[in-house]
């Protein structure tokens, strides 16, 4: 696949070299530079291919990386939502929006700022075809998926949590909260500032799981980390989200490597 991006931006780069170097009409200009632009979307496509195709298993990295895992939560729709989601049926009123848009998960990133503290893993959705970008997958059965979790939260060096109301996640969320060293634990939120009822929601959610609550007046923050006392710290990831979260990856870090979990 990462042939195929090469070829692709070499036919671009050609086509459009000989489109500047050829008289043309403002009508075939306009072609050249869209099948231009269309050859570098192709390349770029291909290259995010190529990238998923050569992703390891979480199996691989777990027995090449042999620190304790930093261990990724999240409903198995979060893998697809977009920044812009569209509305089911005629849309009525509000701003329009392209018919396709960037992704909206914080994954890639986050797992950037984190492979510092170890292997950064997840499990994967039943029907993946390519394992998305960020964590290393691990894909189980249906019968099988607790007891793994569960085994995997105990060992975590970390738990990123990104909570929903499905029954999974809340299990998931319920088992963190009682396992695991708060310090340990990153919950990823709706921002409030772009998505307030999407935040009060998981506030109420996490209400009767978390020991302390979320905030209620919460202008901005992406995430939450927490102090020993379990009181929540908001995280805002900004542009770079490695810097905002070094202040949890040193926590981690400093916290004794043993007994990542509660008894």
């Amino acid at each position: 696949m990462f042939l195929v991006a090469a070829a692709l931006v070499w036919a671009a780069v050609a086509w459009g070299n000989h489109a500047y170097h050829v008289d043309r009409t403002p009508l075939t200009q306009r072609d050249d530079l869209e099948i231009t632009a269309l050859l570098l979307v192709f390349a770029v496509g291909a290259a995010s291919i190529g990238r998923k195709l050569m992703m390891p298993s979480a199996e691989a990295v777990l027995s090449r990386d042999k620190r304790a895992p930093v261990v990724y939560l999240r409903p198995f729709d979060e893998d697809e939502r977009r920044i812009d989601a569209l509305p089911v049926g005629r849309r009525i009123g509000g701003r329009p929006v392209m018919q396709s848009s960037a992704s909206a998960t914080h994954e890639r990133r986050i797992a950037q700022a984190l492979r510092s503290i170890g292997p950064f893993v997840a499990v994967g959705a039943p029907g993946d075809a390519l394992a998305p970008l960020g964590a290393a997958r691990l894909y189980l059965a249906d019968d099988n998926w607790q007891r793994k979790v569960d085994e995997l939260v105990r060992g975590a060096a970390a738990i990123v949590l990104l909570p929903e109301t499905s029954e999974g996640t809340v299990w998931e969320a319920v088992r963190v909260a009682r396992l695991v060293d708060p310090r340990r634990i990153l919950i990823v939120v709706p921002n409030p500032a772009v998505r307030p009822l999407g935040y009060a929601r998981i506030r109420s959610l996490m209400e009767g799981i978390l020991p302390l609550p979320l905030p209620v007046d919460c202008a901005n923050a992406d995430a939450f980390m927490f102090d020993a006392a379990a009181r929540p710290q908001p995280v805002v990831f900004g542009r770079r989200a490695s810097v905002a979260l070094t202040p949890f990856a040193e926590q981690v870090r400093s916290l004794s490597p043993e007994h990542t979990a509660h008894a």
